[in-house]
């Protein structure tokens, strides 16, 4: 719903992530025409964008009073989610992190490990540019500041939160050849990214 009061729309998880990841990413026009990223690149910054989305809505569920039964906003309140915006790159994405199997559908999720036994969901913040460093989030462990380096330079300052994964300093590890699991695991303290049943 819109977070004001608006009605909610049921949707399966794969069209809510399709049109959630290009609305809070940087645009693929941007990616490939202003950052020269390689198709693949795109794809594997944008699936990072989507385990991170998808690792939300089970955080909002689990850990957050204010939702429930799957319900969150479509604002940036939670997250952007536009039914009338999406692009193949997005969908492409999204199909790199989930899978179906005997009638039933898995996506990947990041999960916080404390130890190699424990697990706990997690909140999987984003944000969009820093100036070399994201910061640490008191009380959250998974949440700690690491270097950053953005795909467009140097900032003043941040442009969001600055906790979690940045956006521009996740398509410039993508630029420079990491996979999505690899992008997750440097951005956030001690997880595990994992296939869980929906």
């Amino acid at each position: 719903s819109n977070g004001n009061g608006g009605t909610a729309t049921t949707v399966s998880r794969s069209s809510y992530l399709v049109h959630v990841v290009p609305n809070e990413a940087i645009g693929s026009w941007v990616c490939k025409n202003t950052y020269s990223m390689t198709d693949n690149q795109i794809k594997q910054y944008y699936a990072a964008q989507a385990i991170a989305a998808c690792t939300f809505i089970e955080y909002t569920v689990h850990e957050d009073p204010k939702h429930s039964d799957y319900t969150v906003c479509d604002n940036s309140n939670c997250q952007t989610y536009d039914p009338t915006t999406t692009n193949t790159y997005a969908v492409e994405a999204v199909g790199m992190v989930s899978d179906s199997f005997g009638g039933d559908t898995y996506y990947t999720i990041m999960l916080y490990r404390p130890t190699s036994s424990t697990y706990d969901y997690m909140y999987p913040a984003y944000f969009q540019q820093c100036p070399g460093q994201t910061k640490t989030l008191t009380g959250y462990p998974e949440l700690q500041s690491v270097p950053c380096t953005d795909i467009d330079g140097t900032h003043s300052g941040y442009s969001g939160n600055g906790w979690g994964m940045c956006q521009k300093g996740a398509a410039q590890r993508a630029k420079d050849g990491d996979l999505y699991w690899e992008i997750l695991e440097y951005y956030y303290t001690d997880i595990s990214v994992v296939t869980a049943f929906e």
